[in-house]
């Protein structure tokens, strides 16, 4: 996916660094960058184990400005257990 973004960027003239991480290490891999939002995006925070759910929240915490949000669905972060 990252690949197929990456080309479609550069064909719409778009400069862009893309990242893949684990939740549970975002941080680690976008060290020193912090933004005005990180948002959870559909259910993707389902994917992360029950016990790492802290972890990940706080791996997202640690990216965001002074005054920024943490968002999912609806201004707040929901997951949905499917089963």
């Amino acid at each position: 996916m990252l690949a197929r973004c990456g080309q479609k960027a550069a064909a719409a003239g778009i400069d862009i660094d893309l990242k893949q991480s684990d939740f549970r290490e975002v941080a680690q891999v976008l060290a020193g960058k912090q933004f005005d939002c990180v948002a959870s995006t559909g259910n993707s925070l389902a994917y992360v184990p029950n016990a790492d759910i802290a972890k990940a929240l706080t791996q997202m915490d640690m990216l965001v400005k002074p005054n920024g949000y943490v968002l999912g669905k609806r201004n707040h972060i929901t997951i949905y257990s499917w089963d």
